[in-house]
Protein backbone atom coordinates (compact mmCIF):
# COMPACT_ATOMS: atom_id res chain seq x y z
CA UNK A 1 0.00 0.00 0.00
CA UNK A 2 0.94 3.43 -1.03
CA UNK A 3 1.68 6.22 2.23
CA UNK A 4 -0.38 9.02 1.69
CA UNK A 5 2.60 10.97 0.18
CA UNK A 6 3.62 7.96 -1.74
CA UNK A 7 0.02 8.02 -3.39
CA UNK A 8 0.43 11.78 -4.42
CA UNK A 9 3.63 11.29 -5.88
CA UNK A 10 2.93 7.90 -7.59
CA UNK A 11 -0.56 9.51 -8.91
CA UNK A 12 1.72 12.46 -10.28
CA UNK A 13 4.26 10.06 -11.89
CA UNK A 14 1.34 8.57 -13.83
CA UNK A 15 -0.06 11.69 -14.70
CA UNK A 16 2.90 12.38 -16.11
CA UNK A 17 4.00 9.16 -18.08
CA UNK A 18 -0.16 9.94 -19.30
CA UNK A 19 1.11 13.39 -20.82
CA UNK A 20 3.96 11.64 -22.85
CA UNK A 21 1.32 8.89 -23.97
CA UNK A 22 1.98 6.08 -21.09
CA UNK A 23 -1.35 5.32 -19.64
CA UNK A 24 -0.31 3.55 -16.39
CA UNK A 25 -2.15 2.06 -13.57
CA UNK A 26 -0.91 1.94 -10.37
CA UNK A 27 -0.90 -1.40 -8.69
CA UNK A 28 -0.04 -1.02 -4.82
CA UNK A 29 1.67 -4.39 -3.30
CA UNK A 30 2.79 -5.27 0.08
CA UNK A 31 6.12 -5.24 0.94
CA UNK A 32 6.36 -8.86 0.70
CA UNK A 33 4.73 -9.50 -2.62
CA UNK A 34 7.20 -6.46 -3.84
CA UNK A 35 10.17 -8.86 -2.30
CA UNK A 36 9.10 -11.54 -4.20
CA UNK A 37 9.66 -9.46 -7.60
CA UNK A 38 13.09 -7.41 -6.79
CA UNK A 39 14.60 -9.75 -4.22
CA UNK A 40 13.75 -13.25 -5.19
CA UNK A 41 14.00 -13.37 -9.11
CA UNK A 42 10.41 -12.89 -9.66
CA UNK A 43 9.07 -11.26 -13.01
CA UNK A 44 7.24 -7.75 -13.30
CA UNK A 45 6.32 -5.90 -16.63
CA UNK A 46 6.60 -2.65 -15.67
CA UNK A 47 7.35 0.12 -13.27
CA UNK A 48 8.61 -0.75 -9.80
CA UNK A 49 8.03 2.16 -7.59
CA UNK A 50 10.63 1.93 -4.27
CA UNK A 51 11.39 4.18 -1.52
CA UNK A 52 15.23 4.34 -1.16
CA UNK A 53 16.61 6.24 2.65
CA UNK A 54 19.55 8.89 1.89
CA UNK A 55 20.31 8.83 5.58
CA UNK A 56 24.19 9.03 5.88
CA UNK A 57 26.12 9.16 3.08
CA UNK A 58 23.10 9.43 0.10
CA UNK A 59 24.91 7.60 -2.56
CA UNK A 60 24.95 4.47 -0.60
CA UNK A 61 21.93 3.23 -1.88
CA UNK A 62 23.17 2.95 -5.45
CA UNK A 63 25.48 0.33 -4.04
CA UNK A 64 23.11 -1.52 -1.84
CA UNK A 65 19.94 -1.30 -4.21
CA UNK A 66 21.04 -1.38 -8.24
CA UNK A 67 25.07 -2.45 -7.33
CA UNK A 68 26.86 -5.74 -9.05
CA UNK A 69 26.24 -7.65 -5.94
CA UNK A 70 23.11 -7.36 -4.25
CA UNK A 71 19.73 -8.98 -3.73
CA UNK A 72 17.64 -6.25 -4.71
CA UNK A 73 16.34 -5.79 -8.71
CA UNK A 74 17.36 -9.12 -9.80
CA UNK A 75 16.18 -8.86 -12.86
CA UNK A 76 17.66 -5.28 -13.91
CA UNK A 77 20.38 -4.81 -16.39
CA UNK A 78 23.85 -3.78 -14.67
CA UNK A 79 26.03 -3.00 -17.65
CA UNK A 80 29.65 -2.49 -17.25
CA UNK A 81 29.97 0.56 -17.74
CA UNK A 82 27.14 1.58 -15.18
CA UNK A 83 28.76 -0.66 -12.35
CA UNK A 84 31.94 1.34 -12.58
CA UNK A 85 30.31 5.01 -12.72
CA UNK A 86 27.87 3.37 -9.04
CA UNK A 87 31.70 1.87 -8.20
CA UNK A 88 33.11 5.34 -8.41
CA UNK A 89 30.25 7.24 -6.47
CA UNK A 90 30.20 4.62 -3.94
CA UNK A 91 34.18 5.09 -3.24
CA UNK A 92 34.78 8.49 -3.72
CA UNK A 93 36.59 10.28 -0.77
CA UNK A 94 34.73 13.35 -0.81
CA UNK A 95 31.36 15.46 -1.68
CA UNK A 96 32.53 16.73 -4.69
CA UNK A 97 34.29 13.47 -6.56
CA UNK A 98 31.11 11.82 -4.99
CA UNK A 99 28.54 14.48 -6.49
CA UNK A 100 30.67 14.36 -9.80
CA UNK A 101 30.10 10.94 -10.21
CA UNK A 102 26.77 10.73 -8.38
CA UNK A 103 25.62 12.44 -11.25
CA UNK A 104 27.34 10.33 -14.08
CA UNK A 105 25.68 7.49 -12.69
CA UNK A 106 22.17 9.37 -13.00
CA UNK A 107 23.06 10.09 -16.71
CA UNK A 108 23.36 6.45 -17.13
CA UNK A 109 20.88 4.88 -15.29
CA UNK A 110 18.03 7.46 -16.27
CA UNK A 111 19.52 8.77 -20.15
CA UNK A 112 21.30 6.01 -21.49
CA UNK A 113 20.14 2.91 -20.00
CA UNK A 114 16.27 4.52 -18.66
CA UNK A 115 16.51 1.96 -15.77
CA UNK A 116 15.28 4.18 -13.29
CA UNK A 117 13.36 7.62 -13.08
CA UNK A 118 14.61 9.97 -9.93
CA UNK A 119 11.78 11.18 -8.51
CA UNK A 120 12.95 13.35 -5.02
CA UNK A 121 10.15 12.85 -2.26
CA UNK A 122 11.09 14.27 1.39
CA UNK A 123 9.64 12.99 4.03
CA UNK A 124 10.74 13.25 7.17
CA UNK A 125 9.47 14.88 10.54
CA UNK A 126 12.29 16.42 13.21
CA UNK A 127 10.98 17.02 16.28
CA UNK A 128 13.28 18.91 19.09
CA UNK A 129 13.07 20.90 22.22
CA UNK A 130 13.90 24.59 22.32
CA UNK A 131 16.96 24.26 24.41
CA UNK A 132 18.41 21.67 21.81
CA UNK A 133 20.76 23.81 19.77
CA UNK A 134 22.64 22.77 16.17
CA UNK A 135 21.89 18.96 15.44
CA UNK A 136 22.01 20.19 11.69
CA UNK A 137 18.45 19.02 11.34
CA UNK A 138 16.86 20.60 8.61
CA UNK A 139 19.88 22.96 7.76
CA UNK A 140 19.71 22.59 4.22
CA UNK A 141 16.95 21.31 1.69
CA UNK A 142 16.67 17.55 2.42
CA UNK A 143 18.53 17.39 5.26
CA UNK A 144 15.96 16.43 7.77
CA UNK A 145 16.87 12.88 8.61
CA UNK A 146 20.59 13.97 8.96
CA UNK A 147 22.23 15.76 11.57
CA UNK A 148 25.53 16.04 13.42
CA UNK A 149 25.56 15.41 16.78
CA UNK A 150 29.31 16.44 17.44
CA UNK A 151 28.42 19.84 17.07
CA UNK A 152 25.10 19.58 18.88
CA UNK A 153 24.82 21.20 22.71
CA UNK A 154 22.27 21.99 25.30
CA UNK A 155 21.08 25.41 26.78
CA UNK A 156 20.15 25.72 30.01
Amino acid sequence: MFSTTNQIAATSVQAMLKKVGIDATLDPRVFTQLQQVTNLGGTWDGLIWGNRTTVGDPVSPLGRMYGPNTDWFKMMLRPPDYLDAVAAAVAAPDFRSKQKATWEVQKLITDKYCLLCWLFNLQVDVVSQSRVHNTGFNVFPGSGAWWTPEEAWLSK
